[in-house]
């Protein structure tokens, strides 16, 4: 027997049992760096060396281990080929060398880990000279860090539910055994789900729906019919898709009357195709499509902007919503092929640790959720996340299996009657909690401040749909349209420009998630595009914005005191409403204290500031800055540029180590010599140094100490000035 069958076998084999030929051919196959990593006894936490060299992982991946494949799945074609072609030398550049991969293991038996006990967390990653390097290339994974990372959960077997985990059957995702999971959680939904059931929405049809199921029709046709004209009874499903570059039959001002009379199935793409069949399947009659069910091609496109303005009705009251989040295209499908190995769980004996008894464990992939959904093409479309935001229930058609969400469960083949209640998995796939519907759901949240939690909810959207492609930028406000709307109802307050006017003041530090300059994860060509959006709102910049620790989404800010007042907002602004699809352009005038400074690009590609009163030396004084994106003057090294600085509040970080240390957000600003006292917003600065507070902060009374003691309460003197950010 082979030495490396020999040791699988010794872990994968039960004390007494022979195992078959089939049985053992089924071991599950693990290179010597993962064996070596559960024999081994580090201390938990500890980052060690895995592979050595990318010829060891390319070795560990034709001889199929499985946990190596998964850390292959976290990268895309172009970065998975870049990997091959420049790994080593990334690697051997490093001064002292290293290893290619690294893995971690970590006890979460503790009571800041919610799981079983003796359970423990799993990460195989690259090294961070991989990683920087693959960073800029294809998709961000957000597995671990922002880097792409496999990431296992194993607990002890005897505290796994048998309902727990199971393993995909069939080669499509099209297979009996897959939609009879499908049908299981549909059904369940519809009949014994309270939450899913209810709606805040009067119910009302879309203006036209495809009839897929006529009893006087033939089964390879369906029909357009206009709700307008035609009496309609019954649910509906709708369909997310993208586009992408296919050409497909979409509904015109010459051929309405044709679909109205029948379409023949054959002629519609191949993801149409797929959602029909899964109506029927259903036995739902009704469906809806946007481009099948909405006027394309139109001149002055009078159907779209009216149809535009509704379609979050049309997802809110629908039945489900059908995803197909693997398809890049129309023309793709929504089933796929695939080795239903790849989401095996398995059974591995492990020996004494540290903080670990001895026995049979269950170990399991907890990445396949993002890798079929998260990281799916669909999920990077902006329209897509408010049709499944919205929705009351949605069934994703993934690369790998099929999953599902809804108001009070989420689940996916390997996991078919619930994702299991360990954290790492509940923080990340409960998506559906940042509908507004879901958070008076007190079985999820408790008695909860659901306000508060509401406008939470509504940093994680700003976070998600930052980082969304359009396929039009002059679409940015309309695809996010409807969820503000859906809010608006909700929680009774006014949207401007993406912030709540509840909350309007701390919802102006928002950030963009990358400190180099330029941005490296910029979305579009060209930043501050979008005439109808002032440079204060994140919807003006075209990189993932971070919201996590800055609005308190991650860590609680305490002790916090804003150090600037509104004046007022201009009386041409126009709120982001279903009832105008278009905004004016808006200014807020603010009364602050503004330090005047000079911005320097280091060779870094990282970001100084100057100011008057304290020049900033070591990395220690220098504070943090994020560019909403480029500006002109900064092309090289030492280049700078004259920059306005201005305190927006001091806070303690609840979450930080330090809880005494407090920190200073600040917008930057660059002078707008066009109009009297005006600005353009182009960053955020965040200060955490004794020097550097004392330095941006106002003179006499406002300047306080930061070594803890409370500061006198903000009144606007002569050190503050009335400024206009436009």
């Amino acid at each position: 027997m082979p030495p490396l069958l020999a040791r699988l076998r010794r872990h994968f084999h039960r004390p007494g049992q022979d195992l078959t030929k089939s049985q053992e051919d089924s071991i599950p196959t693990l290179c010597t760096s993962c064996i070596e990593t559960f024999e081994g006894t580090r201390e938990w936490d500890l980052v060690t060396g895995h592979h050595a060299s990318l010829a060891q992982f390319e070795d560990s991946l034709v001889l199929q281990c499985w946990i190596c494949l998964a850390l292959r799945r976290q990268l895309s074609d172009e970065q998975f080929g870049a990997l091959l072609e420049h790994g080593q030398a990334w690697l051997e550049s490093r001064p002292g060398g290293g290893y290619f991969t690294f893995t971690q293991i970590s006890n979460t038996s503790d009571a800041s880990v919610k799981g079983p006990t003796g359970t423990f967390e799993y990460h195989l990653m690259f090294s961070s000279d991989i990683t920087d390097q693959l960073q800029p290339i294809g998709r961000r994974s957000q597995v671990y860090y922002g880097y792409p990372a496999v990431f296992l959960w194993a607990q002890p077997t005897q505290t796994t539910n048998d309902r727990v985990l199971a393993t995909p059957c069939g080669t499509s995702t099209a297979s009996t055994e897959a939609w009879a999971v499908a049908v299981s959680w549909f059904e369940t939904c519809t009949s014994c789900h309270e939450v899913c059931n209810q709606t805040s929405l009067p119910f009302s049809y879309p203006s036209r729906l495809l009839d897929v199921a006529a009893p006087d029709a033939s089964h390879s046709t369906v029909k357009l019919i206009d709700t307008r004209e035609v009496h309609v009874h019954g649910n509906y499903l709708t369909l997310s898709h993208r586009w992408g570059k296919d050409r497909f039959l979409v509904l015109r001002p010459d051929n309405t009357d044709q679909f109205k009379s029948g379409i023949p199935i054959s002629d519609l793409s191949a993801t149409f195709q797929d959602a029909v069949e899964v109506a029927r399947r259903l036995r739902i009659r009704y469906l809806w499509i946007d481009s099948l069910c909405i006027i394309q091609k139109e001149p002055g496109m009078a159907d779209w902007e009216f149809e535009s303005k509704h379609m979050h009705e049309y997802y809110s009251n629908a039945l489900c919503n059908i995803s197909a989040s693997a398809a890049d295209g129309t023309a793709r499908g929504m089933f796929q092929t695939r080795d239903s190995t790849a989401l095996q769980h398995h059974q591995y004996r492990m020996p004494l640790r540290k903080g670990r008894t001895p026995g049979l464990y269950d170990v399991f992939d907890i990445t396949s959720w993002e890798a079929d959904l998260d990281d799916a093409p669909l999920a990077h479309r902006a329209w897509c996340l408010q049709e499944r935001l919205l929705a009351k229930r949605v069934l994703h058609f993934g690369r790998h299996q099929l999953l599902w969400e809804c108001r009070e469960h989420n689940a996916a083949e390997i996991y078919p009657f619930g994702v299991p209640n360990i954290a790492p998995l509940q923080y990340r796939i409960h998506f559906k909690d940042l509908s507004t519907s879901s958070i008076w759901n007190q079985q999820r949240f408790g008695t909860v401040d659901q306000t508060a939690l509401a406008y939470k909810l509504w940093y994680r959207i700003v976070s998600s749909y930052s980082a969304c492609l359009l396929s039009f930028p002059e679409d940015k406000l309309r695809a996010i349209a409807g969820l503000v709307a859906h809010f608006e109802h909700e929680l009774q307050d006014k949207c401007i420009m993406g912030c709540w006017q509840a909350d309007f003041q701390r919802q102006l530090l928002w950030h963009v998630q990358d400190r180099l300059y330029p941005p490296t994860n910029m979305l579009y060509d060209v930043n501050h595009s979008y005439p109808d959006i002032p440079s204060w709102s994140w919807l003006a910049s075209d990189c993932p914005i971070d919201t996590g620790k800055r609005l308190g989404v991650e860590r609680q800010a305490v002790d916090e005191e804003m150090l600037f007042s509104m004046v007022n907002l201009h009386e041409t602004i126009a709120t982001m409403s279903q009832s105008s699809g278009t905004t004016l352009s808006s200014s807020i005038r603010i009364s602050c204290h503004i330090n005047d400074a000079e911005m320097r690009l280091g060779r870094e590609g990282l970001l100084g500031l100057r100011l008057p009163d304290v020049t900033s030396r070591g990395q220690s004084k220098s504070p943090t800055i994020w560019l909403d994106g480029p500006i002109g003057g900064l092309a090289a090294p030492d280049d700078c540029v004259a920059v306005a600085v201005v305190p927006m509040r001091r806070y303690r970080d609840q979450g930080n180590r330090r809880q005494s240390q407090y920190s200073l957000d600040c917008l930057l600003l660059q002078r707008q010599a066009q109009f009297p006292n005006a600005y353009r917003r182009i960053g955020l600065v965040t200060a955490t140094d004794d020097e550097g507070m004392q330095a941006l902060t106002p003179t006499s009374s406002q300047r306080w100490s930061w070594l803890g003691q409370a500061s006198p309460a903000l009144a606007v003197d002569e050190d503050q000035s009335t400024i206009t950010i436009l």
